[in-house]
């Protein structure tokens, strides 16, 4: 709770939203890569339900990257679902590709920035279209301080935002709080507690 409520203050007070987070105890450290991914199964979509329709389950990453003074990578969509809307860089998960691995991927494809994967921050649940993705959402780190970027073929523009200026470009509420955890987990990695405030 305590971890809930200095993300909570930093985002506006959203607590139900950051509950919504199925995040370990960062004290914990950094969960396997292995488990995450022999629990998603890469590539295999599994049945769920959503109400009375059954759904296709499908693995996928959320990459939350933190460059060295805080600020957080954004893209923009450019296809649905939420096309236009800013949010996390995400993808799918390849067949036998870690979760950290794509992440790297991910972002090298989508704004051709070379990034550092540091650990999973959790997991998250998404549905659209009919679809149902279990999210492995991976914590990385880039080495300077808002590097340029290069929109790719899936992203309409990237850019770097502080994490107030995160209302600016209409982040949903469940990723300003997987945004908000991910600098607080990267100044815990640099033993810096201040940066998630001076990054405001």
């Amino acid at each position: 709770e305590s971890l809930v409520g200095v993300i909570a203050d930093v985002v506006g007070g959203d607590r139900q939203c950051l509950l919504e987070v199925r995040s370990h105890r960062l004290e914990d450290g950094p969960r396997r890569a292995e488990a995450v991914h022999e629990e998603h199964g890469a590539g295999r979509p599994r049945a769920g339900v959503l109400g009375e329709l059954a759904v296709e389950e499908r693995a996928a990453v959320g990459v939350v990257v933190v460059d060295t003074a805080g600020h957080v990578l954004l893209v923009q969509r450019r296809n649905p679902p939420g096309a236009g809307t800013w949010t996390i860089l995400g993808g799918k998960l390849e067949e036998g590709e870690e979760p950290e691995q794509a992440a790297e991927r991910e972002v090298r494809e989508e704004t051709g920035l070379v990034v550092r994967a540091l650990g999973l921050l959790g997991e998250v649940y998404l549905e659209a279209e009919g679809r149902r993705f279990r999210v492995a959402e991976v914590l990385c780190r880039a080495d300077e301080e808002r590097p340029p970027l290069v929109a790719g073929d899936d992203a309409a523009a990237a850019t770097w935002a502080a994490l107030s200026e995160l209302d600016a470009h209409a982040v949903e509420p469940l990723a300003r709080a997987v945004l908000a955890l991910g600098v607080v987990a990267a100044a815990l990695a640099d033993g810096d507690v201040t940066a998630p405030r001076s990054a405001l």
